[in-house]
């Protein structure tokens, strides 16, 4: 799997060009906490209620190309 297909199945599931933190965990299976952890340094927009960070889809597939090596 590469970060394009990372990047549309992302898009696929959530429908839009960001996701956040809870989307992440959710994606990659794992708990809230750990999706913060994994995210805490790509950029992010404060967005919705209460600001949620939101992450470009292209940046946590990135993220997730770079953890798997």
């Amino acid at each position: 799997m590469d970060r394009r297909t990372i990047a549309r199945s992302l898009k696929q599931s959530y429908g839009r060009g960001m996701v956040t933190i809870s989307q992440v965990a959710e994606f990659m299976g794992i708990g809230r906490s750990t999706a913060a952890t994994l995210l805490k340094d790509l950029d992010y927009l404060p967005m919705g209620k209460g600001n949620a960070k939101s992450y470009l889809v292209d940046d946590v597939a990135e993220m997730i190309m770079q953890r798997r090596g």
